[in-house]
């Protein structure tokens, strides 16, 4: 069996789709898979991901068993509502995983083949949009920097942990679909690809202003980096005509500014997830409270160094 995590998207929604650097951070709860003989595809997915794996193996598949994989996502939900912390990308992943491994190929050996395959998958199974940095925390673990180039390869480097800075991850508890904000952004960009040009690149400088912050542990730096991401992914929602930033997550970033930090929404936006970094402990808990008064779940995540591996 095979497990990996999910994921927070901390800064470069959207604009990554068009070859900026997004930053993404895998997080503590776990997707298993496990090649069970016999078994039919749960989903799209699960079918793609298992004959991707298949032809990577080229010769080796024909030792595999008729089969499928058993993904277990349970961990991705609360009181049954997905939390929109990549429960798909690491799906893909345990499912490409769990294959390769079925056929004797160490999982922590074959990371990087893994990640081409399952990333090929899930963008397949969401009708060819994705940039694959969801795929690469589940893949790979920590926080990374992540950039791929319009029908290039992936460029992954790890960043070292924060320092400083407490982040602190909320549930809005309105379930949102990162395929239908994709496809609202991409028919945006169609139709008015000036205007779409011109607010990519503010979301892309906000990642490079949190790197900046993060290697000098300036988390005035960071701050205001998050604060230009939240009003970046905005604008870009506005002139959209979808709710990327909801009236829910608005109000949580008022209230991490008031108490010295900044919030932003995580993935796609449109509910789900929301992401605050705040100065101490005393600003995360005073936080903690105004958010649960607001009808936010805080959800026990932090950043998961280990990405996918066997059990």
């Amino acid at each position: 069996m095979v497990t990996a995590p999910g994921k927070l998207v901390l800064l470069g929604e959207y604009a990554v789709l068009d070859g900026f650097p997004a930053i993404v951070a895998a997080v503590n709860r776990r997707a298993s898979g496990q090649f069970v003989p016999g078994r039919s595809p749960e989903s799209e997915l699960v079918d793609v991901a298992v004959q991707n794996a298949k032809e990577a193996l080229g010769p080796n598949r024909s030792a595999l068993p008729r089969g499928s994989v058993l993904v277990d996502t349970a961990a991705f939900s609360l009181n049954g509502t997905k939390m929109g912390i990549g429960s798909s990308a690491a799906t893909a992943a345990v499912t490409v995983g769990a294959v390769l491994e079925m056929a004797g190929l160490s999982v922590t050996e074959s990371t990087d083949l893994i990640f081409d395959v399952a990333s090929a998958a899930h963008r397949a199974a969401q009708g060819g949009l994705g940039s694959g940095a969801d795929v690469a925390a589940a893949v790979y673990g920590g926080m990374l920097h992540y950039t791929r180039a319009a029908g290039g390869p992936a460029t992954i480097r790890r960043l070292p942990p924060l320092a400083g800075v407490e982040m602190v991850v909320f549930a809005t508890g309105t379930p949102s679909s990162t395929v239908d904000c994709l496809q609202a952004v991409a028919a945006f960009a169609k139709k008015s690809p000036e205007t779409h040009r011109q607010l990519l690149p503010p979301i892309a400088d906000a990642v490079t202003r949190f790197e900046a912050g993060l290697f000098a542990r300036d988390a005035a730096e960071i701050f205001a980096s998050i604060s230009a991401a939240h009003l970046g992914m905005e604008m870009l929602g506005q002139a959209a005509g979808v709710p990327i930033v909801t009236p829910v997550l608005a109000h949580a970033a008022l209230v991490a500014s008031e108490v010295g930090g900044a919030s932003k929404p995580s993935g796609a936006g449109g509910g789900d997830v929301g992401i605050a970094f705040l100065p101490d402990p005393e600003a995360a808990d005073e936080f903690r409270v105004r958010a649960r008064d607001l009808g936010l779940g805080i959800l026990d995540l932090f950043v998961d160094p280990t990405g996918i591996s066997r059990i």
